[in-house]
């Protein structure tokens, strides 16, 4: 297998789909890949596609909305003592919380 990518306008062979399952650390079926060569030709065919739409009426955008970064000032507000914060957790083990061990 070739160390380099596919080229971007290059058909979708079953070729590309082991370059993809290898960068992706995955392992594909027969099946699956033969399913994903029509899954994604009909994405990039689509995709092409859009590429001949005049978009030229149309301005240019970074962002879907017209609207600044909106954010609030920070203000300090009293927050939970140590004891209302326990009050409700199902296990303690003061003055932290107990949680079940996830790792080993």
């Amino acid at each position: 297998m070739e160390s380099k990518p596919p080229d971007a306008t290059a058909e979708v062979t079953l070729d590309v789909i082991r370059y993809l399952e290898r960068l992706a650390y995955l392992q594909l079926s027969d099946a699956d890949r033969s399913s994903l060569v029509g899954d994604l030709t009909k994405v990039l065919s689509y995709a092409r596609s859009l590429a001949g739409l005049d978009l030229s009426a149309y301005a240019s955008q970074t962002h879907a909305m017209d609207q600044a970064n909106v954010t609030r000032a920070d203000e300090v507000h009293p927050s939970s003592t140590l004891e209302q914060a326990l009050a409700n957790a199902p296990q303690v083990a003061s003055p932290y919380l107990q949680v079940p061990r996830v790792l080993e």
